[in-house]
């Protein structure tokens, strides 16, 4: 019985501990140079399918202290399909999607956020709720002219 009761709160612990928000900026504080991107995706008006996408903008130290402040006030989650490797295989597809390009010891990773309360990181999906708002956040200059 207390085996039963142990298991049972050591496997509550693992669940919650999985289950916390981890800090945006977790994935941008080591960075050594920060890049951006953005892919805006719809279909006109005469039905034909675009995707607009931005040039890469490349953060100042200044602007990337900005950035990683900015970061701090959002979350992401690991859910269940955060086990797997993305496939893409989601049947919508998002109206925005923000790349950060991310170069720590030599090492560089690509992140995405998409407008679907999404993020992507070593092609594992995770979820982030105020995803639209961090989006917005770059939508304005002096990101993108």
């Amino acid at each position: 019985r207390e085996i039963r009761k142990v298991c049972l709160l050591l496997f509550l612990i693992i669940i919650v501990t999985y289950f916390r928000p981890i800090p945006l900026s977790n994935l941008l504080e080591h960075a050594e140079t920060i890049e951006i991107s953005m892919q805006e995706l719809g279909v006109d008006n005469g039905g034909v399918s675009y995707i607009n996408e931005s040039n890469r903008a490349v953060f100042s130290s200044q602007e990337k202290e900005n950035i990683i402040t900015v970061a701090r006030q959002y979350n992401y989650c690991r859910n269940l399909s955060s086990v797997f490797k993305y496939e893409g295989s989601k049947k919508r597809h998002p109206a925005k999607i923000l790349m950060l390009y991310v170069e720590e010891n030599s090492q560089k990773k690509t992140i995405y956020i998409t407008s679907m309360q999404e993020i992507i990181i070593d092609n594992h999906s995770y979820t982030m709720a105020d995803s639209w708002e961090f989006i917005d956040y770059f939508q304005s200059p002096p990101f993108f002219d």
